[in-house]
């Protein structure tokens, strides 16, 4: 039973960081961030473009990326994962 827990939990985490992420038709898309954006707004930016915004969360709060965002205009690619895009805005 352990190890049935122990492997859904695996999947799960694979799901959430490595899985596409994106939710538009269009190759490309820029995202713009203002200077001065806390994490919140940034939630409120990006969520139309995820298809799954808790995933996203969970993983820029681990990353560190909640506390660390970088105003810029950023390009970011249809089938990205999750850590795709928080490797991308952390540059």
């Amino acid at each position: 039973m352990g190890l049935l827990a122990g492997g859904f939990f695996a999947f799960h985490v694979y799901q959430a960081v490595f899985s596409p992420n994106t939710n538009f038709e269009t190759e490309t898309v820029v995202l713009k961030i203002p200077a001065g954006t806390e994490y919140p707004a940034l939630r409120r930016i990006i969520h139309p473009l995820l298809k799954e915004t808790t995933s996203f969360d969970r993983i820029a709060i681990k990353k560190g990326y909640a506390n660390h965002i970088k105003p810029g205009s950023y390009t970011i690619r249809r089938g990205w994962s999750n850590i795709e895009i928080i490797k991308y805005l952390s540059r």
